[in-house]
């Protein structure tokens, strides 16, 4: 069984872009929010914590649909991997 190969294109997107939402989507909004409380006086702690809340609620579908994405990519190149193992040692 060949699958088209569009659907590995497909899984190794779906893989990136997972990990991208999970890795990038916190550091972004840490690195961001470091840099608005640099920019503000005061106690850097309750600055940070009052700076960081919109963006913690505005991020929190990151993780778990970049988990899934992450999931479902790696499962689809799983899937090709074995099929190949399994072609090349149907032909020996």
């Amino acid at each position: 069984m060949n699958p088209p190969p569009w659907l590995r294109r497909v899984c190794l997107i779906s893989l990136l872009v997972g990990l991208a939402l999970v890795v990038l989507g916190p550091v972004l909004a840490y690195g961001v929010v470091s840099w608005q409380v640099d920019q503000q006086a005061g106690d850097p702690a309750k600055a940070f914590e009052a700076a960081i809340e919109p963006w913690r609620q505005g991020l929190l579908w990151t993780t778990p649909i970049g988990m899934a994405m992450v999931f479902q990519g790696g499962l689809g190149l799983l899937f090709f991997w074995v099929t190949r193992v399994a072609d090349a040692s149907r032909d020996t």
